[in-house]
Formats: structure tokens, sequence, C-alpha cells
């Protein structure tokens, strides 16, 4: 059998923006290639002029209009520029190529329409959005395209058109069944739509021999617009009477009678909530006596109108998924009860593959979709992190575009979204008593500090009572969850166990369910297809509870299976494992743990330190010791490696740890810890190990020997956990960091050209004109040129100092807080290198500072001011630009957008807040790994020191200060002196 020829296609693309910089054009040119690189390695002859530039054969004046003619798929990498060159409204002198290529394509177009929609297709690069889409070109297939790999779907959907690999394939065309006709003896009769006022739409194709003449005299037999009810409806601005109307059911709501189609969503919700149960390892009796416990909705919840959504928000185990699906039965009844009521729809985050309203539409129907709107439940968008803010979006543009409808989305982070969180309640005592109880047919007592709190949590407070003859001896949830686990692989076998943790790995990886057969034996893959804790979709598979598919894919990092050098090779790939890893740190065992941790502290401090917050707000974290007075070996070891690993991602701010700042050590390798533990308090303690004696110590003793050596000492109550090292390492040196933190990172930035450099010279600069001789400072006017402008109102008696009209002050301002977005970038960079996007502001960048300047010389001022130079008010707030690209690079740069005493912009951001938050979630939404770290979108105000020798570092260096705090290595608010 001969292979298939190779589909051929053109990369159509404008290489430059005429504003772009070199590095932006650089990045947009790797992401051309990347594309081309991809496509030619899944078996597309993709071509694209950057691999032809150095033939001096080619004749490029026709090689565009060649390449577009013999290609079977002509590939549009859009763009702004690209966009330009279509419409005609780029440069004459830029573009020619692309311009070339485009007239081509619109010669297609004009010769053969069907040609050119079925040759032409529209990629959608990172960076790129829907407004660089000529509008003529909508109708076009596209491609939205995140990264370059296998799994992006983007790629995939793109890959099957080219190759015509559809992923559904039309079943073969049955038998005509026997279909008699349905007579009527009723003869329809038109009368124009004008003598009569019917409401009720709805639409449908008109069928069964309805007569008359339409306007121009043909036959009334075609789609058609229905607005009526009894026996009378609109047809083509007619009224048809007593005619029989039948409508092309093509949705499983048009398919099925209403109370039908409810009973079905009844029953389906039944199910998911008996799963849930089932998969938590109860008995179907235990289940049946946990379900007659109703939920309790929200009161924000209950009272969501139409045209608007709420995320409802709550940690690991806080019953997220029942309370919608309580408020899901209420939409049921309440359609069963009102036949004009909106149509509840279920929708699970993985088996949402595209837009939300496409998925709506495919299961209600645009007819029950404009006439009755659907009550929608979005269902764990924390199990697909990278879609959680494109999902939202959709959410917020679906009930926009059908007002009759509402969305309830639900998820462990709140997503950013301010307005519209509703928080999970966790449960009484009484309600969790209640709860142990159905389960255990008798009360749970004697739970213990540890436990108390979990069973707040209605996972928790099941799990609580299914073991309640074990829960004595655990110390914390953890251990609860490896109970029920353990239970099932016991009974279900070892080989289940590995094919479990590798379907862990797999559906994390993929975000969506896989088949298992592509990764085990045939044998193992029906055994889990099988298996209580997964749930079951043909051949593919995935967790029945997000829990459990944490456990298992911890288990692999634990044991070896997956590598955790893999997971971090960029905030994406973090971003998949975050959850499994804050399981790790929770649960793992110590000698197992800390190589894991380790190599996360060294690559990002900052997403180490979320997954160490993520194991309280998940609810992980054991609340009992796990060590004694005799393990202080073990522990100070342990904290040893964490130090140590914590100072390496710390880079040039390991220089706080206060034996290094003190200059007595340059090495952890030169200090000892002394650990000392009682009952109730730990006590750790860091010393130089030789202080030019022969009495060098080791690198761990016990506190309770004698120290006379320079020290930092550290008590607490004593921690719990298995992992608290981590934590307690984090928290001593971040005490160090910020005592520190201005003093390394003004001497970092003194010692490299840059805007501290600048600001410090000018300082100088200014100390020297005030006690400078009459005449110096004329004699070397270049020395003296200020920085920043300076003031433009001479000094009077009442104001003995120059003083600044508002438009002066606006160009000092501008200038101020263009150099400190520069000195920002310039202190991530050199001062906290390895924390990447876990900074808020770095990952924000590039970045629109958007605000108004208030300043009036002339105004009465307040006999509570200090006497001097009158302090600006800023009223602003950070808009993002651009998205990274493939490559990592960061197309556009940082602008400042101001305007003076202009009420309309201080009304504009307070205002419209929602049209300016949409370029942040915009942002969020392209680079979704970033979530996590995201600041607030807020709006920030106060009146700024615009007069300091330095304000741009002092105000770069509290925006870092703030990122840092956000990440745990700072606390407090940034010190009002230096």
């Amino acid at each position: 059998m001969t292979s298939p020829t190779p589909p051929a296609a053109l990369v159509s693309w404008a290489h430059k923006n005429t504003a772009w910089a070199p590095e932006q054009e650089q990045s947009w040119e790797n992401a051309v290639r990347s594309l081309v690189e991809c496509l030619r390695a899944k078996g597309v002859d993709a071509h694209v002029d950057l691999y032809y530039q150095s033939d001096s054969s080619i004749d490029w004046t026709r090689w565009g209009q060649k390449m577009v003619r013999d290609s079977d798929f002509v590939i549009v990498a859009v763009s702004t520029a690209w966009k330009q060159r279509w419409e005609g409204t780029n440069e004459p002198t830029v573009g020619a190529g692309a311009v070339v290529e485009a007239d081509t394509l619109k010669g297609r177009f004009n010769k053969n329409q069907h040609e050119f929609q079925q040759k032409t297709l529209i990629v959608m690069l990172p960076g790129v959005s829907d407004e660089d889409l000529p509008a003529d070109l909508y109708r076009l297939n596209r491609f939205y395209i995140k990264e370059f790999t296998d799994t992006d779907d983007g790629i995939q959907r793109l890959l099957r058109m080219l190759h015509k690999r559809p992923l559904h394939v039309l079943p073969e065309l049955g038998l005509l069944p026997d279909l008699p006709p349905e007579r009527s003896a009723l003869s329809p009769k038109l009368i124009p739509a004008e003598s009569s006022s019917l409401q009720s739409p709805a639409r449908g194709r008109a069928t069964g021999g309805i007569g008359g003449p339409e306007p121009s005299g043909n036959t009334a037999t075609r789609d058609i617009s229905v607005v009526g009810n009894g026996n009378t409806v609109t047809v083509g601005g007619y009224h048809v009477h007593n005619t029989h109307i039948t409508t092309t059911a093509t949705t499983p709501y048009e398919k099925a009678d209403r109370n039908e189609y409810l009973d079905r969503l009844n029953s389906a919700s039944r199910s998911r909530l008996e799963h849930r149960r089932l998969g938590a390892g109860l008995s179907p009796e235990q289940v049946a006596r946990t379900l007659t416990e109703r939920v309790r909705v929200p009161q924000q919840l209950d009272e969501l109108i139409a045209s608007d959504y709420r995320l409802l928000v709550g940690p690991l185990g806080s019953g997220k998924s029942d309370i919608a699906e309580e408020w899901f039965r209420c939409r049921i009844e309440d359609a069963k009860k009102n036949p004009t009521a909106p149509v509840p729809v279920w929708v699970p985050v993985r088996d949402l593959d595209g837009q939300i309203s496409d998925h709506i539409v495919s299961e209600v129907g645009l007819d029950a979709l404009t006439g009755l709107g659907a009550d929608v439940v979005v269902d764990g968008l924390d199990e697909r992190t990278d879609e959680a803010a494109t999902v939202l979006r959709q959410a917020s543009e679906f009930v926009a575009k059908w007002p009759k409808s509402r969305i309830i989305l639900t998820s462990r982070t709140q997503e950013k979204v301010t307005k519209r969180v509703v928080p999970v309640p966790m449960l009484t005592r009484s309600s969790a008593e209640r709860l142990m109880r159905l389960v255990a047919g008798r009360p749970i007592g004697g739970l213990g500090r540890h436990l108390e709190e979990a069973v707040e949590r209605p996972f928790f407070a099941l799990l609580v009572a299914l073991h309640a003859s074990a829960v004595e001896g655990t110390t914390g949830v953890p251990e609860l969850i490896d109970l029920v686990v353990e239970d099932v692989v016991a009974a279900e076998g070892h080989n289940l166990y590995t094919g479990l943790r590798r379907l862990a790995v797999e559906t994390i990886r993929s975000g969506k369910a896989v088949d298992p057969a592509r990764f085990t034996t045939t044998d193992v893959a029906v055994q889990i297809r099988k298996s209580s804790l997964v749930t079951t979709t043909g051949r593919k598979c995935n967790f029945s509870l997000t829990i459990y598919e944490q456990w298992f894919a911890a288990k692999a990092l634990l044991e070896g299976e997956e590598s955790v050098d893999e997971l971090l090779t960029s905030l994406r790939a973090f971003d998949r494992w975050k959850y499994v890893l804050a399981m790790v740190l929770a649960a793992g065992e110590p000698t197992r743990v800390d190589p894991v941790m380790a190599a996360v502290a060294r690559w990002n401090p900052g997403a180490a330190s979320w997954v160490i917050d993520e194991t309280h707000s998940g609810g992980l974290s054991h609340t009992a010791p796990d060590f004694e007075p005799d393990d202080w070996e073990e522990v100070g070891h342990r904290l040893r490696t964490a130090t140590a690993a914590w100072l390496d991602g710390l880079g040039p701010l390991a220089e706080a740890f206060f034996l290094f700042s003190a200059a007595e050590a340059q090495d952890l390798d030169e200090v000892t810890v002394a650990v000392n533990i009682d009952c109730s308090k730990l006590a750790v303690s860091w010393m130089v190990s030789d202080v030019g004696t022969n009495d060098v110590l080791p690198s761990v003793i016990s506190g309770n020997l004698p120290m006379d050596r320079s020290r930092v000492s550290r008590s607490h109550a004593v921690p719990t956990g298995l992992n608290w090292v981590w934590e307690i390492s984090r928290d001593h040196l971040a005490d160090d960091v910020a005592q520190r933190f201005l003093g390394i990172a003004l001497r970092i930035g003194q010692q490299q050209p840059g805007v501290v450099q600048r600001e410090v010279h000018d300082g100088t600069r200014i100390r020297n004109a005030q006690f400078a001789l009459p005449g110096q400072l004329e004699a070397d006017p270049e020395a003296i040129a200020p920085l920043y402008p300076e003031g433009d109102i001479a000094p009077t008696y009442a104001t003995p100092w120059w003083s600044f009209t508002p438009e002066r002050m606006l160009d000092r301002v501008q200038q101020v807080i263009t150099a400190a977005m520069t000195c920002y970038l310039e202190l991530a960079e050199t001062v906290t290198p390895r924390f990447g996007d876990t900074l808020g502001h770095r990952g924000l960048m590039p970045a629109e500072f958007y605000g108004n300047v208030s300043h009036d010389p002339t105004r009465e001022r307040s006999p509570f001011e200090f006497p001097g130079l009158d302090e600006p008010g800023i009223r602003w707030l950070l808009k993002p630009t651009g998205t990274p690209s493939p490559d990592g690079r960061r197309p556009g740069f940082n602008t400042v957008s101001l305007t003076l005493n202009d009420e309309a912009r201080i009304k504009e951001i307070d205002d419209d807040r929602d049209a300016l938050y949409s370029s942040f979630r915009a942002y969020v939404e392209a680079y979704p790994p970033y979530e996590a770290f995201a600041p607030n979108f807020s709006t920030h105000s106060g009146r700024f020191d615009m007069h300091s020798a330095t304000p741009a570092t002092r105000l770069a260096l509290s925006w870092l200060w703030e990122d840092l705090t956000e990440l745990g290595w700072v606390e407090g608010h940034f010190p009002s002196s230096w």
C-alpha cells in the first residue's frame, strides 16, 4: 500500500508591524517558525518564506503567488500587520510579500468561493486576538494555538483538517423505515400577519403541505419562523390557521418530551451524587442514607438572576459539586412546574472541548435557548487550570448573549473574579455529626483536634465516618485518603494500583479522560475501567474524584514513576502539577518528599511557597506533631536540606541569611544548626562551625549543649505534620529577608547601569547643588543636568523652594513612573532572578500604567499638612498589554498613560472597571499559569513622593515588596524609611 501524498501548505504571514522593536519581531518569527516545524513533524508539507531567504534563484515577486496556487492549503498566521496588508491600510513601502499573497487569495475568492473557503485556514498564534482578524474572514475555519505540542487542541484540530482525518465519522446510512404519513383533514389558510399580534417565538421547518401563495406566488414550504400558539402560527409574514407543523429535532432536549428530558437529568444528577459517594468508599446503603440529607445552597446562588453568573469557591472536599448539584436539582423541579422555565444543563469542565455556547446549543437547541434560556452548571474549573480563565470569560459572554440564562461554576481557587465569588459554607458541628451518623450508623466522637476542623468539609466527614474505627490513629486528612485508596487497591489487586498511578499521570498531562490501553495491557485496562475510583465513557476514563487523581499522581512522583525535573521546565508545566505537589508535601514520606521539594525550591521559591500555602487552604496539613525530643538530629538534617535549597533558590537574596549578612560565613557548609525539642517547643539556632579554634562543630548538634558562639535563634510551638520543615525554614529565612531586603536590593542596583544607579548619581548632584559656591554651577552645566523635570515656579517668601505648575508636575510624574517600571524589571531580574512570573507585577508586564495626576499648587492647604513641596495625588491601575510568546519572550513595552486633573479619567477608572478589567482577564486567559500568582485587579490611589532623590527606585522596590509579601517571603508594609 502506498502512503498518501502529504498535504502541501503555505504559511502566509507578515514579518513585522512598523512599531515593533527587534525583540518583538524575533519573537513573532520564532512563533511562525515553530508552527511550520510542528506541522512538518506531523506529516504536513508546510512552507514559509523564512526557509528560502538564502536561495538566490527565487523570484520573490512571483514566489508567493505560485505557492498560493500550488498549495493544497494556505494557512494564514494573522496579526495586526497581516490584517493591514489584507485591508490595504499598511504603509505602501512595507509588506509587499504578504500583500501579494493576500491579493492572490482574493483572486481565488472572486474566482471560486467554495475553493477559497475549503483551502484557506486561519491560525491564531499566542498573543494574537480576534481583533487582528479581518472582518470579512470571519467565515473561515480558525485554530487557536497555545503551545506547539501534540496535546494542544488547536494543533490537533488543524492536523485533522489538513490530513482529512475527522474526529467523528458519519455512520453508514441505514434503510428507510416504515413511516406512514399522518393525514390531516384541515387545509391551511394564509392571513396577513398584520391582522394579529400573536407572540411566543419558536423556530422550525414547515412540512405537511402548507399551501397558498407567498407574496411572490411561490409555494410556502421552507425554513420558517413560527410565532403563535394553538392552531395559529406565523409563517413568513402570514398567519397559518389549522396547520400541521413539525420541527426538525436534532438535540437531546428537542428529541424528547420535556418531562422525559427532565427526568433523565434528575436520574443523571442522582447518579453523579451516588458515584461521588461510592468513589469515597461508601457502601450503597451508606450512600442511600447520606442522600436523605439535603445540601444547603448559599443564598447568593438562590438569588442568582437571569443574565448573570457566579463562581462557587471552596477548598478541597468542601462539597462544591454537591452544592451545585442541589441548585441544579432545584432548577429541574422549577422546570417541571413551569413550562417556560429555563432548561437545566450540567457540564463537567473536562467535557468542554470548545465554547460553552456550542455545548449548550448542541444540548438544548437554539429554539429553547432563545425562548427559555438555560440554567447551567460548569463543574470543576480547578481540574483544567489551563482553561479556567477562558471558561470564565465564555460564561460572562454567554449570559450576556442569552439574557434568559444563568451559570454557576465551581472551582477550588477564586480565579480573580472578585465580584461574583460565592464562598462555600462549611458544615456546622451539628450537620457534620448528623452526616457522620448517617454513614457510621452511630455517633462519632473523640476525634481529637486534628480532625475536628476537617469534618467541617462534607467529603472529609464521610471519610472519618467511614473509617470510624481507625481514625483514632490518624494525624490528618491525608491518612484518611490513604485508608480509602488502600482499601480499594487491596480489593482489586496491585496491578490496578500501578495502572491507576499511570492513569493519574496521563489525565493530568492531557487534562481529559484517556484510554488506559495506551499505557498498559488489555486485561489491566479492563480492570481500570471497572474500578470504583474512575468514571468511564466508552473506552476512556478518568478519576471520579479529583483528590484521587492527585493522590495517585503524588505517588508517581514519590515513587520515581514521574521525574520532578520534567515538571519544572516552565511555569506552564508546574501549573498542571501544582495541586499534586501540594499533596506530595502534605502526605508524602519525608525522605522522598525532601528531594522533590528541594528541586521545586531551587527552581522557583515563589512556586514552592505556593505549594506550602496550598497544603493549608486545601485542608491537607496534619495537625499533630510527627517527631519527638530524641529526633533532634534527624530534624536538624532536614532543616539543613530545606534551608540549603531555599538559599539556592533565593539567589542574591540568600545574603539576607543572618550569618551570611554578618560575614561570619559564606556557605552553609560552614554553619552548624542546633535543635532542641521538648513537649511543646522547638528551638533552632544557627552558628559558625569553626571560629578559628580546633573545636569545629558537626553540622547538627543538640540544642541542649552549652553554646558560646554568635548565633541566630528562633523558637516556637512544636510544628505539626510530616513535612513541616519546609514551611518553618521558609519562615525563618523570610524574617531575614524582610530585615535586609532593601539594603541588598539597593546595593545590587547601584553596582550596575540602570535606574537605581542613575538616581543615586542624581541625588549626589542635588546635594552638590545645594552647597555649591556662586558661579560653580554655571562652570559645568552638563554635570548637573537633572534626571527628571524640576520645578518651574520660583521660590517666594511664603514658599522658599522651587515648585511645579500642574503641567510640569505631569511631565515629572510621567518620567518617574516610566523609570519605575524599568527599574522594577531590572531589580526583579537581578535581585530575584528565579522567582519569574510568580512575582505578580512581573507576570503582569508588559503593562500600561493608566491613571490621573491631581496637582494644584494654588490649593489651600490643611493646617495639619507639613509645610514643604506639594506631593501629587495619583489614581491608577495597571493594564496588561501583551502576552508571552511560545519561546518565553514578552512582546511589547511598558507604557504610561496619564491625564492631569481629569475628572473623566477618574470616573472611568472608578466606574468602568468591567471594561478595564477585560484586558486583565484576557491576559490571564492567554497565560493560565499566571493565574495562581496574579494580583487582584485593583485601583490604587494616594499621594506620591515625587520630590525625593530616588522616586522611581522607591516605587519599584515597593512593587517588588508587595510581590514577595504575597509569596510569604516578607511580611508587613513596605518600610516608610530607608
